[in-house]
C-alpha cells in the first residue's frame, strides 16, 4: 500500500498523509496538499535522491509552474522541521539535481493511526494515485520599493495558480541555480547570453557574471571591493556599462563583455535605479536622484562629452522615473515611474525632437498604478510584457505601447515570485528573476546588554509593518497569508494572530492604533489610489475615509481620536491634512510645509520631517510655527512622548543600530543593535519602539534567494 493512504513517523514527527497534518514537538501543524505530496514522495524514496523533474512531475502534472514553485515548497517543509538548507538534518539538497530526506522514515496503519511498525520501502505513486488538488488562485503580495537592488525585487509572495486553459506552449527552465541573490538580468544583443549580478549568500561583495544559454556555470566579470549593479549591454555587444558602488564612492563604468579593466564614465550619486545603452552605441541613460528624498530622473549622458543631460523631470512629489528601456528602434524610451513606494505605472518617453528641440512630455501607458516588478518591449516594439499584480491576480501581462488598451494576461505562462525581467531582441526568450524569501516580525528588548532579537511572528509569507498599541500589549501588523496583503493583529509577542480584514486589495500598509487603542487606520489601495479606511481594532468592516483622486498615505491619530491626518499629494505636492472622521466633513490642510513623513506621539505632539530642510520638526498647530528638534539626517524614525529613536548603520553596513535621542537634553545613547536587512538597503521592512520604551519589533528578512528563469519559445 502506498505511504500517501498512511500515517507515518519522520524522526519526531507524526505525518497523517490523508489528513494532510504534521504533529511534532511544537504541536499540529494542517499543511497544503501540494506541500504534503512533496513530502510523500520524498518519504517513499526512503532517503534516495528525488529529482526535481519527478517531483515536479508527480506533484504539478496538471499545471505548469517554474523550478522556484518547488524550491519554495520545500523552504516551507524546511521551515516546519526547523531545518536549514546550509545545515540540513531533515531535507538535503542535492544541487542541481534534487532533494533527499535524512531521517527515516517508519509508518502506522492508516485505519487507527495507532504506533510505529517496521520500516517500509515503497516506490513512489503515479501521479493519478495522488489525491486531486483544487485551489483558486493567490493573489500577490506587494512590497515597498527602495532604492538600487529593491527596484529589481518587486517584492512579493506568491503561491501557486491553477489554470484550466489549453496547455502552456512555453518552457520554463533555470538559467542560473545559484546560492544567494541574483538580479538585473539583461540580454546580450546575440540573445545568447545574460548579465546579471550575483550576492553571494554572505550579501557583500556584489560581482557582475554573464551567463551563456547552455553553458552549466557563469562567467565572472569583476571581483572587487563594494558592489557592481544594474549592467547595460552595448549595441554590439562588446562591451558592459554598469553602476558601481566601492563603499564610498559611486560612478558609472564600462568594460569588455568577455572581462578585464574597467573604465569610469562618470563619477555619480549613489542612488541610481536602471541602467541602458542607446541603440546607436552613443549615449548611457541613467535614473539617477541627487540625494536622499530627491525624485528619480532620466540622465542621458553622452560617451564622448560625458555631460549629463535631464530626459525627464517628474514631480518633486513622486518616488520618480526609473528602470528605462530602450524601444527596438530606438525611437522611444519606456520607463516605470514611481508615484510611491510599490505604486508605478508604465511610461514612454517620445525621442524625436520638436522645433524648439526640446522633448514631448511622457506618455503614460498603463493606468491604474499597481505594483510592476518588471517590464520590457516586445521585439516588435508594438507591446510591452511586465510582471505585475493587477487586479491583485499576479503573472505577466501584455499591454499596447500606445495608451488606451487594457493590458491581458498572458495565460501560458505561470509564475511562481517573480521580479526584474528582461526580453531578448533577437530571440524568443524571456528571462526574469524568481524569488524565495521569508520576512518575519522580531523584538529585541531595548537596553538590555547583549540580549538578542526573537522572531515573534513568522510564516512562509511577508510580515510587515509592526505597529504596538498604546498600552504595549497588542501588535497590528500587515501579513498576505490568505493572499492578499491584510491587516491583523496578535498580543504584543506575537501569540494569538488574527486576521482583521478582507479587502483583497492589491496593498494595505501602515496600520495605526488609535490613541485608546480601540480602533485602526491603515492604507489599501484602491483603483490606483492610496486611501485611508478606519475600523475597529477587532476587525469590523472597514471604512474607507478618504475619498479624493489622490494619493492619501502614511494616516496618524489626531490626539483626541476624531480625525486622522494624511499624507496627500492632493495639491501637487506633499502635505499634512486633517481628515475629520465624521460623514461628509471636510478636510483641512494643517500646514502649507512639503512633508516627507509624519507622526504624532502618544502625548499628542506632530512631529514632521521636511522636504526642503533636514532634521526633525514639531508643529505647534494653534500658533502654526515648527521647531526642529533633532537635527538628524534622512533616517527611518519614530517618536516616543521623551524621545526621537532611529535608525543608523554601522561601519561596514552589517548591523544597525537603534539610537535614542533624549528631547529634554539633546543626548544620543544606542539602545539596541540589529542585524541590517539583507534585502532593503539595510534598514527594515517597518518598525516601532512601546510607549514605555522597553521593546522595538521590526520587520527582517530571515531569508532570501533567488534565482533567473528562463522561458523558451516567449513570443
Amino acid at each position: 500500500m502506498p505511504l500517501h493512504d498512511h500515517a507515518f513517523y519522520l524522526d519526531q514527527w507524526h505525518v497523517q498523509a490523508t489528513l494532510n497534518r504534521v504533529t511534532g514537538p511544537s504541536g499540529m501543524t494542517q499543511l497544503e496538499p501540494r506541500l504534503m505530496r512533496v513530502l510523500v514522495c520524498l518519504a517513499e524514496a526512503d532517503g534516495a535522491l528525488v529529482s526535481r523533474e519527478e517531483l515536479l512531475d508527480q506533484v504539478w502534472s496538471d499545471v505548469e509552474v517554474t523550478e522556484g514553485s518547488l524550491t519554495h515548497t520545500v523552504s516551507v517543509l524546511r521551515k516546519l522541521f526547523g531545518d536549514e538548507a546550509s545545515a540540513p538534518r531533515v531535507i538535503e539538497t542535492i544541487r542541481g539535481r534534487g532533494y533527499r530526506l535524512l531521517v527515516p522514515v517508519r509508518y502506522t496503519a492508516a485505519s487507527d493511526g495507532a504506533g510505529p511498525l517496521p520500516e517500509l520501502v515503497v516506490r513512489a505513486p503515479s501521479a493519478a494515485t495522488l489525491p486531486e488538488v483544487v485551489r483558486p488562485p493567490v493573489p500577490v503580495w506587494v512590497w515597498p520599493l527602495g532604492v538600487v537592488a529593491l527596484a529589481a525585487v518587486g517584492a512579493s509572495l506568491w503561491m501557486i495558480t491553477r489554470t484550466t486553459q489549453a496547455p502552456p506552449v512555453y518552457r520554463i527552465a533555470p538559467l542560473t541555480s545559484l546560492d544567494g541573490v541574483e538580479l538585473f538580468p539583461v540580454f546580450s544583443p546575440s540573445g545568447d547570453a545574460v548579465a546579471f549580478t550575483w550576492f553571494n549568500p554572505e550579501g557583500q561583495p556584489a560581482d557582475l557574471y554573464v551567463q551563456q544559454r547552455g553553458a552549466e556555470s557563469p562567467v565572472r566579470l569583476t571581483d572587487r571591493a563594494g558592489a557592481e549593479l544594474v549592467p547595460a549591454w552595448s549595441p554590439d555587444g562588446t562591451e558592459i556599462a554598469y553602476f558601481g558602488n566601492d563603499g564610498t564612492t559611486c560612478a558609472l563604468h564600462r568594460m569588455p563583455s568577455r572581462g578585464g579593466a574597467s573604465r569610469k564614465v562618470l563619477d555619480t550619486s549613489c542612488l541610481v535605479n536602471g541602467l541602458t545603452w542607446s541603440p546607436d552605441g552613443g549615449a548611457l541613460i541613467a535614473s539617477i536622484a541627487e540625494q536622499a528624498g530627491k525624485s528619480y530622473r532620466l540622465v542621458q549622458i553622452p560617451l564622448d562629452t560625458r555631460t549629463p543631460e535631464d530626459l525627464t523631470t517628474p514631480p518633486a512629489h513622486l518616488l520618480g522615473d526609473m528602470v528605462p528601456r530602450f524601444s527596438p528602434d530606438g525611437s522611444q524610451l519606456g520607463f516605470l515611474r514611481y508615484s510611491r513606494a510599490s505604486v508605478s505605472d508604465v511610461y514612454v518617453l517620445d525621442l524625436a525632437e520638436d522645433e524648439q528641440d526640446a522633448l514631448a512630455e511622457p506618455k503614460r501607458i498603463t493606468t491604474d498604478g499597481v505594483n510592476l516588478m518588471g517590464f520590457d518591449w516586445t521585439r516588435d516594439g508594438q507591446s510591452f510584457v511586465i510582471a505585475s499584480n493587477r487586479g491583485a491576480t499576479p503573472g505577466f501581462w501584455r499591454v499596447a505601447s500606445t495608451s488606451g488598451a487594457a493590458p491581458t494576461l498572458i495565460r501560458a505562462v505561470t509564475v511562481n515570485d517573480p521580479g526584474a525581467l528582461a526580453l531578448s531582441r533577437t530571440s524568443p526568450h524571456l528571462a526574469y528573476i524568481d524569488w524565495t524569501y521569508e520576512v518575519n516580525i522580531h523584538r529585541v528588548a531595548l537596553n538590555a546588554s547583549g540580549q538578542a532579537p526573537e522572531a515573534i511572528v513568522t510564516s512562509s509569507r511577508p510580515e510587515l509593518s509592526p505597529q504596538l498599541s498604546p498600552d504595549g500589549t497588542r501588535l497590528a501588523f500587515v501579513a498576505n497569508r490568505s493572499g492578499t496583503p491584510e491587516i491583523w493583529t496578535s498580543a504584543a509577542d506575537g501569540q494569538d494572530a488574527v486576521q482583521r480584514t478582507t479587502l483583497r486589495h492589491a496593498t494595505t500598509t501602515t496600520p495605526q492604533w488609535s490613541p485608546d487603542g480601540s480602533r485602526l487606520a491603515f492604507v489599501s489601495g484602491h483603483d490606483g489610489n492610496a486611501e485611508v479606511y478606519v475600523m475597529t481594532a477587532n476587525g469590523d468592516v472597514p471604512k474607507r475615509l478618504t475619498t479624493h483622486p489622490s494619493q492619501d498615505v502614511a494616516p496618524q491619530w489626531s490626539p483626541s481620536g476624531d480625525a486622522i491626518y494624511v499624507l496627500s499629494d492632493r495639491s501637487g505636492t506633499w502635505q499634512l491634512w486633517r481628515v475629520p472622521l465624521a460623514d461628509d466633513a471636510e478636510a483641512d490642510l494643517v500646514s502649507p510645509l512639503s512633508i516627507r513623513r509624519a507622526e504624532v506621539s502618544s502625548d499628542g505632539t506632530l512631529y514632521v520631517t521636511r522636504r526642503d530642510t533636514s532634521g526633525i520638526w514639531t508643529i505647534d498647530l494653534d500658533a502654526q510655527q515648527e521647531r526642529l528638534v533633532a537635527n538628524l539626517g534622512q533616517v527611518q524614525w519614530t517618536a516616543t512622548p521623551s524621545a526621537i529613536y532611529f535608525i543608523e548603520p554601522a561601519q561596514g553596513g552589517a548591523t544597525l543600530f537603534l539610537k535614542r535621542h533624549d528631547l529634554a537634553t539633546g543626548a544620543v545613547i544606542t539602545a539596541a543593535t540589529i542585524p541590517a536587512d539583507p534585502l532593503s538597503a539595510g534598514v527594515p521592512w517597518g518598525f516601532d519602539v512601546s510607549d514605555d520604551e522597553r521593546w522595538l519589533v521590526y520587520s527582517y528578512t530571515d531569508r532570501a534567494e533567488s534565482d533567473i528563469l528562463l522561458v523558451e519559445g516567449f513570443e
